[in-house]
């Protein structure tokens, strides 16, 4: 089984959170004296699910093979849905999930497989431009909502008090 060391975690670039001494102290409680890290230790841990697939998802323990299968499913099982949901009509993404699986049965060149993914990112960016814009735009109504209804307040409270010094003066 494939495993890794303190130092070829560290060698990784992990986030702030984990320090050496806290990899080393991670280590000692799931490993006891070895100094090496399985797959196993690492998904059996007490770290969070995100930090434990930062780790695996990664050729020190899978293949390129696997980890494009991994790309795949999680297309196939989450994004997928959610991209029909938005985007029916944009089928980039269904295109480079298909040349990446004849590309791993040898079918489809790298050149292939690089212009789909290429269109892929592109409807990816521009979905993102799309959903940015959108909820600045909400955001913004949101806003100025907020300011009428201020204003509102405010010059009823100015037209009620202007009222009542009138009426007591």
């Amino acid at each position: 089984m494939k495993s890794i060391t303190v130092d070829g975690i560290m060698s990784l670039g992990p986030c702030d959170d984990y320090t050496r001494e806290i990899l080393e102290d991670l280590r000692k409680s799931q490993c006891g004296r070895r100094k090496k890290i399985t797959m196993k230790d690492i998904l059996t841990s007490a770290v969070p699910p995100e930090d434990r697939l930062w780790l695996v998802l990664r050729n020190e323990f899978l293949t390129d093979k696997e980890l494009h299968e991994i790309a795949i499913w999680c297309w196939e099982k989450i994004a997928r849905p959610i991209w029909e949901k938005h985007y029916p009509d944009d089928k980039r993404p269904h295109e480079a999930v298909k040349v990446k699986k004849l590309w791993l049965k040898g079918k489809a060149t790298d050149e292939e497989l690089d212009l789909a993914r290429d269109a892929a990112w592109i409807a990816a960016r521009a979905s993102a431009w799309i959903a940015a814009r959108d909820a600045a735009r909400i955001a913004v109504g949101d806003a100025a909502r907020a300011a009428a209804r201020a204003a509102e307040r405010d010059a009823a409270r100015d037209k009620i008090c202007k009222h009542i010094l009138k009426k007591n003066s």
